[in-house]
């Protein structure tokens, strides 16, 4: 059961008023009353066809502000959905670029542990490579390997 609309229904009334009043016909009986003084008829069907052609364009109006309202409380409530949407994206935002820098920084740092471990691997090896090279023979007191080769050789 729907309920009646009063402001509808008063709106409706207001404007056959006005379209009533707008007619012709109704300008002509209102200048000279005595010669239309007998229409009723005709004047309860002109008043009835003005009735109704205004509910149909206030109908259609009503009809119209209804859904616009209805659309635009769905688009408000899309723009606070947005809203708080827009608000974590940025928090988001945020977050990856401190990210992103802490990334940066740590593989920065491992960059640099890496070359200098590198360093000092070549020059570990470049040490070890020099005592090979130098061998035990630059010691003053030699090595008995050294002196047991000698022998065999010798012998």
């Amino acid at each position: 059961m729907r309920l009646h609309n009063p402001g509808l229904i008063r709106w409706i009334f207001e404007e056959a008023k006005v379209r009533h009043l707008a007619r012709p016909s109704y300008q002509a009986r209102h200048e000279d009353g005595t010669k239309f003084k007998f229409m009723s008829g005709v004047i309860l069907r002109e008043v009835l066809a003005d009735i109704l052609h205004t509910t149909r364009h206030c109908c259609i109006a009503y009809r119209l502000v209804e859904y616009t309202s209805k659309s635009a409380a769905k688009k408000l409530a899309a723009a606070r959905i947005f809203q708080r949407v827009r608000s974590k994206l940025l928090v988001v935002s945020v977050f990856r670029k401190m990210f992103q820098t802490a990334r940066d920084d740590e593989a920065q740092a491992e960059l640099m542990w890496k070359q200098c471990c590198g360093s000092l691997s070549l020059s570990s090896k470049a040490f070890i490579s020099g005592a090979k090279s130098m061998g035990v023979r630059s010691f003053a007191c030699g090595s008995a390997s050294l002196s047991l080769r000698r022998l065999k050789k010798a012998g």
